[in-house]
């Protein structure tokens, strides 16, 4: 009997350094697995960081650049093998591979179609664990290359709400599907992705614009020459009258009535540097009134009375010019006004 008590004793205290050993051994993974969490995602935090030194520093002047550089990214971020940039074309109907890497041919696909598709019609994040069995996944594609797609993630590309692109990533390095971390980690890609692309299309076209703008200066350059006396004038007026003729006889008639309640003090401030354009800014009373004013300004410069412009040709010619402008905080209407009217008075 002592001994049996001895013994049960001794199992006690055994069971319960066992208890403690295996608790030991429990803390001791779960630290070891939050301390990989904390790298993992401290490796991730620095990654985003030079990826977004990377988009920034790419060059704006080259579109395609600037998307090679968004996806090389996200090849990286993400730890997958393949990914396209798929961009809206201009009917906003069709996506057209910007970027796709181990493609030659840019892919074309309609918007209703196809995982890619899918993210752009709803604006939302596809994750798509196994792609042979979503019946969205087209396997054409896998079929003549002979690649395998096992897993793709697609994330919507936006810019001011409104989708212009869309980036799919193909098969996670380690086998397995995308999680909840790379989704989250690929939006924040795409909201700078969406800033990049925009600024470089925007790029695009301003250049675009300003090319035709110097080929039309050079082609009435070039007619102008040709012209002499009463043909300049009557060029002039039929040039500036087109658009004017789109104009309701109403909207000539108010900036009309605006000229007609200017101030001697407007009339006279706008022919020096001293004149405030702040106080003409979008949405505010008095923007419209930059209309009139510009037509005194004109009529400073000469250029009414040398072409023989109406105020009815001169209003609707400067009311669709206004129009073209947005009212955004910057290039508006009353940065324009304020160009041309450093031009006249300076």
């Amino acid at each position: 009997p002592p001994l049996g008590r001895a013994m049960d004793k001794h199992l006690i205290l055994l069971g319960a350094v066992g208890g403690l050993l295996v608790l030991c051994v429990r803390k001791h993974r779960q630290h070891n697995q939050l301390k990989k969490m904390s790298e993992k995602r401290q490796l991730r935090e620095e990654a985003f960081w030079k990826m977004l030194a990377d988009i920034g520093s790419a060059d704006i002047s080259h579109t395609k650049d600037v998307m090679q550089q968004i996806m090389s990214s996200a090849i990286h971020f993400a730890g997958c093998d393949r990914c396209s940039l798929f961009l809206l074309d201009s009917s906003g109907q069709q996506l057209v591979s910007a970027v796709a890497t181990n493609t030659t041919a840019p892919i074309r696909v309609m918007k209703s179609k196809g995982i890619a598709g899918a993210c752009a019609t709803t604006g939302k994040v596809v994750n798509v664990p196994n792609a042979y069995a979503d019946p969205r996944f087209n396997p054409a594609i896998d079929h003549q290359t002979g690649y395998t797609t096992r897993n793709i993630l697609a994330v919507p590309i936006k810019c001011q709400n409104t989708v212009i692109a869309v980036a799919q990533l193909i098969n996670k390095l380690d086998l397995t599907p995308f999680n909840e971390d790379d989704e989250v980690a690929l939006q924040k890609l795409a909201f700078i992705a969406g800033i990049a692309i925009h600024n470089s299309l925007m790029y695009d076209r301003a250049m675009q614009a300003s090319n035709t703008a110097v080929d039309l200066c050079i082609g009435v350059e070039n007619l102008s020459r040709r012209l002499r006396g009463d043909s300049v004038t009557s060029f002039t007026s039929q040039l500036l009258e087109a658009p004017s003729q789109h104009v309701p006889s109403e909207q000539i008639d108010y900036y009309v009535r605006l000229e007609a309640q200017l101030t001697a003090e407007q009339k006279s401030t706008v022919l020096t540097l001293e004149f405030e354009t702040r106080e003409y800014l979008p949405h505010s009373e008095k923007h419209d009134q930059l209309v009139p004013l510009l037509a005194i300004l004109f009529d400073h410069m000469g250029f009414t009375k040398r072409y023989a412009i109406s105020r009815t040709v001169l209003y609707g010619c400067l009311h669709c010019v206004k129009m073209g402008y947005r009212p955004v905080p910057y290039h508006n209407f009353t940065h324009a006004f304020d160009v041309t009217h450093v031009l006249c008075v300076d």
